[in-house]
Protein backbone atom coordinates (compact mmCIF):
# COMPACT_ATOMS: atom_id res chain seq x y z
CA UNK A 1 0.00 0.00 0.00
CA UNK A 2 2.94 2.34 0.10
CA UNK A 3 2.77 5.03 2.72
CA UNK A 4 0.99 4.58 6.01
CA UNK A 5 -2.15 6.39 7.04
CA UNK A 6 -2.00 10.06 7.99
CA UNK A 7 -3.32 11.21 11.37
CA UNK A 8 -6.34 12.71 9.61
CA UNK A 9 -7.07 9.39 7.88
CA UNK A 10 -6.75 7.50 11.17
CA UNK A 11 -9.18 9.88 12.85
CA UNK A 12 -11.62 9.55 9.96
CA UNK A 13 -11.55 5.75 10.08
CA UNK A 14 -11.94 5.73 13.87
CA UNK A 15 -14.97 8.00 13.54
CA UNK A 16 -16.59 5.41 11.22
CA UNK A 17 -15.81 2.57 13.57
CA UNK A 18 -17.28 4.54 16.49
CA UNK A 19 -20.49 5.12 14.51
CA UNK A 20 -20.73 1.42 13.64
CA UNK A 21 -20.23 0.52 17.30
CA UNK A 22 -23.08 2.83 18.33
CA UNK A 23 -25.29 1.08 15.78
CA UNK A 24 -24.26 -2.36 17.04
CA UNK A 25 -25.06 -1.42 20.64
CA UNK A 26 -28.46 -0.04 19.63
CA UNK A 27 -29.20 -3.18 17.65
CA UNK A 28 -28.22 -5.48 20.55
CA UNK A 29 -30.69 -3.79 22.86
CA UNK A 30 -33.66 -6.13 22.43
CA UNK A 31 -36.07 -3.48 23.71
CA UNK A 32 -35.26 -1.37 20.67
CA UNK A 33 -36.00 -4.08 18.11
CA UNK A 34 -39.11 -5.62 19.67
CA UNK A 35 -42.49 -4.67 18.27
CA UNK A 36 -43.80 -1.59 20.07
CA UNK A 37 -47.22 -1.88 21.71
CA UNK A 38 -47.97 1.53 23.22
CA UNK A 39 -48.01 4.90 21.45
CA UNK A 40 -44.97 5.93 23.50
CA UNK A 41 -43.05 2.82 22.41
CA UNK A 42 -44.04 3.40 18.78
CA UNK A 43 -42.73 6.98 18.94
CA UNK A 44 -39.56 5.93 20.77
CA UNK A 45 -38.93 3.03 18.39
CA UNK A 46 -39.39 5.28 15.34
CA UNK A 47 -37.09 7.95 16.76
CA UNK A 48 -34.38 5.42 17.53
CA UNK A 49 -34.63 3.56 14.21
CA UNK A 50 -34.55 6.89 12.35
CA UNK A 51 -31.35 7.79 14.21
CA UNK A 52 -29.65 4.45 13.54
CA UNK A 53 -26.64 4.81 11.34
CA UNK A 54 -26.79 1.49 9.50
CA UNK A 55 -23.48 1.92 7.65
CA UNK A 56 -21.48 3.91 10.19
CA UNK A 57 -21.52 6.90 7.86
CA UNK A 58 -19.66 10.03 8.86
CA UNK A 59 -20.36 13.41 7.36
CA UNK A 60 -17.45 15.57 6.21
CA UNK A 61 -18.92 18.30 8.41
CA UNK A 62 -18.38 16.06 11.46
CA UNK A 63 -14.72 15.60 10.54
CA UNK A 64 -14.25 19.37 10.29
CA UNK A 65 -15.88 19.76 13.71
CA UNK A 66 -13.74 17.05 15.34
CA UNK A 67 -10.40 17.79 13.71
CA UNK A 68 -10.54 21.57 13.38
CA UNK A 69 -12.86 22.38 16.26
CA UNK A 70 -15.22 24.46 14.14
CA UNK A 71 -18.81 25.03 15.19
CA UNK A 72 -21.51 25.20 12.53
CA UNK A 73 -24.08 27.95 12.70
CA UNK A 74 -27.81 27.44 13.34
CA UNK A 75 -28.26 26.57 9.67
CA UNK A 76 -25.73 23.72 10.01
CA UNK A 77 -23.10 25.45 7.84
CA UNK A 78 -19.72 26.88 8.76
CA UNK A 79 -19.11 30.59 8.44
CA UNK A 80 -16.33 30.89 5.87
CA UNK A 81 -16.13 34.56 6.78
CA UNK A 82 -15.35 33.77 10.44
CA UNK A 83 -13.01 30.86 9.66
CA UNK A 84 -11.37 32.53 6.70
CA UNK A 85 -11.88 31.33 3.16
CA UNK A 86 -8.27 30.13 2.68
CA UNK A 87 -8.27 28.26 5.98
CA UNK A 88 -11.67 26.72 5.26
CA UNK A 89 -10.70 25.61 1.77
CA UNK A 90 -7.38 24.16 2.97
CA UNK A 91 -9.18 22.06 5.59
CA UNK A 92 -11.93 21.03 3.19
CA UNK A 93 -9.42 19.97 0.55
CA UNK A 94 -7.37 18.04 3.13
CA UNK A 95 -10.47 16.08 4.16
CA UNK A 96 -11.48 15.41 0.55
CA UNK A 97 -7.99 14.22 -0.40
CA UNK A 98 -7.80 12.00 2.67
CA UNK A 99 -11.16 10.56 1.68
CA UNK A 100 -10.02 9.91 -1.89
CA UNK A 101 -6.90 8.12 -0.66
CA UNK A 102 -8.88 5.97 1.76
CA UNK A 103 -11.32 5.07 -1.01
CA UNK A 104 -8.46 4.14 -3.38
CA UNK A 105 -7.17 1.78 -0.71
CA UNK A 106 -10.62 0.22 -0.48
CA UNK A 107 -11.09 1.18 3.16
CA UNK A 108 -14.19 3.35 2.70
CA UNK A 109 -17.06 4.13 0.35
CA UNK A 110 -17.84 7.76 -0.33
CA UNK A 111 -21.00 9.70 -0.96
CA UNK A 112 -21.58 13.35 -1.75
CA UNK A 113 -21.39 14.50 1.85
CA UNK A 114 -20.30 11.45 3.77
CA UNK A 115 -18.25 8.28 3.78
CA UNK A 116 -18.69 4.79 5.24
CA UNK A 117 -16.31 2.08 6.31
CA UNK A 118 -15.89 -0.84 3.89
CA UNK A 119 -15.60 -4.42 5.10
CA UNK A 120 -11.87 -4.25 4.31
CA UNK A 121 -11.53 -1.07 6.38
CA UNK A 122 -13.45 -2.61 9.25
CA UNK A 123 -11.31 -5.75 9.18
CA UNK A 124 -8.12 -3.70 9.28
CA UNK A 125 -9.36 -1.54 12.13
CA UNK A 126 -10.64 -4.55 14.09
CA UNK A 127 -7.27 -6.26 13.76
CA UNK A 128 -5.47 -3.21 15.13
CA UNK A 129 -7.77 -2.77 18.14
Amino acid sequence: MGRGLSELQKIMLKMCMDEKEIYRKQRQNSALVESPTTPEEVENNYRISKDWNWFGSVYYKDVLIKVYGWTPGPDGHFSKKEIGIKRYMAAYIAVRKATERLEKRGLIFTGRRDYSLSSKGEAILSAKL
